[in-house]
């Protein structure tokens, strides 16, 4: 079993657990919008390597968003990470 750094006094979760998509695209907001396209762009072309590199660059910034979208994309799970990144946008251009 493993576990996440605990961020904003949340508890550590395990890695194994399936990720909330509600609480990950909530999350994701607080990333820039550029990072986000480039996760889409990834995620829709099933670019492994480009998804590897993300999260490399997210985990400076948010660890458990990181670990989370590599959970998700160890799991192959591309689409699942494309409408979490289009959910993102859905709601900050609510916020507008």
């Amino acid at each position: 079993m493993r576990y996440l750094r605990a961020e904003a006094g949340a508890v550590a979760e395990s890695a194994e657990r399936p990720p909330d998509e509600n609480a990950l695209a909530e999350a994701l907001r607080a990333l820039p919008g550029e990072l986000l396209a480039r996760l889409e762009q990834a995620a829709v072309r099933a670019e492994m390597q480009q998804i590897a590199q993300w999260v490399e660059e997210a985990a400076a910034r948010s660890p458990m968003v990181a670990e989370q979208i590599k959970v998700l994309a160890d799991d192959f799970e591309y689409a699942k990470i494309t409408n979490l990144v289009r959910t993102t946008r859905r709601l900050i251009g609510s916020e507008s």
